[in-house]
Formats: structure tokens, sequence, C-alpha cells
């Protein structure tokens, strides 16, 4: 996928919060996953929670895994 600058969704402050289980403060997109869905690390006011999210476009939110994310391979 590809924004190519384009906004690919305008979401409430509690979207990502609510699948999270915990407030999000900062969430940023770290890539993509296939043409509909893009990973995003999420956290907290204070980074003691914070996990990886798959952004299903156009606008359902999954919470994969507690953690940072550090980078994708390829085969």
């Amino acid at each position: 996928g590809t924004t190519a600058g384009v906004l690919v969704g305008d979401f409430p402050a509690d979207f990502f919060s609510l699948a999270a289980g915990f407030t999000v403060t900062t969430a940023a997109p770290v890539g993509w996953i296939d043409n509909d869905s893009i990973l995003v690390q999420v956290s907290d006011l204070e980074w003691t929670h914070g996990g990886i999210m798959r952004l299903d476009l156009p606008a359902t939110a999954v919470f994969l895994t507690d953690g940072s994310f550090t980078g994708l391979t390829y085969p």
C-alpha cells in the first residue's frame, strides 16, 4: 500500500484505546502489511503501556501484542 500523501483515515481520540485496553496518547504508523492493513505503534503518555496494532482500513483496529516495533524483514 501507499498513502502517496493522502489521508487514509481520521479516527476519534479513543479509537485505538478501545482496542488496546489502555489510554493511547500516541499512535504512529510503522508499515504496511498489505494494501488494506497498516501496523501502528501505540503507547500511553508515560510509555508504560505500549504495543503494536493492525489497522484494517477503513476502520478496524486489532491489538496484536505488547511491546515496541523494531522492524520488518522480508524473505
